[in-house]
């Protein structure tokens, strides 16, 4: 109850059920998603299913470092403290594809994605 919860790839699966488990608990949870329109509904579902749920959603795109790092900047500006990160956020992509960094996407988005998180800072506080 009372602790701030991230967690990416919160629009669907495992981290959706994650959240909702979270919100439902008395977490106030930020779902972090790369599609406006799939994480704004996973939102309202989870408020929906628990009246009290204290749910927000960010933008960010883990196979883009500038997305991540944007992400980092935002959610330090507008909040004091980060309890818990849940890093469920990941991909595998069957075609090969490359970052805007250039870097393979499935290793960026697995991988990469959450080292970045780190080394911005996101949940030192």
């Amino acid at each position: 109850v009372g602790k701030h919860i991230v967690v990416t790839g919160a629009n669907s699966g495992i981290g959706y059920v994650t959240a909702l488990e979270l919100a439902q608990l008395g977490a106030k949870v930020t779902l972090v998603c790369r599609n406006q329109e799939r994480g704004q509904a996973a939102v309202e579902r989870i408020r929906a299913a628990s009246s009290t749920a204290d749910v927000q959603l960010m933008l960010c795109d883990m196979a883009d470092q500038r997305s991540i790092q944007a992400f980092c900047r935002a959610f330090r500006a507008g909040h004091q403290a980060l309890d818990v990160l849940v890093n469920n956020a990941g991909a595998y992509l069957a075609q090969r594809a490359v970052t805007p960094e250039n870097l393979e996407a499935t290793f960026a988005i697995n991988h990469m994605g959450y080292f970045c998180f780190d080394s911005h800072n996101c949940h030192h506080f």
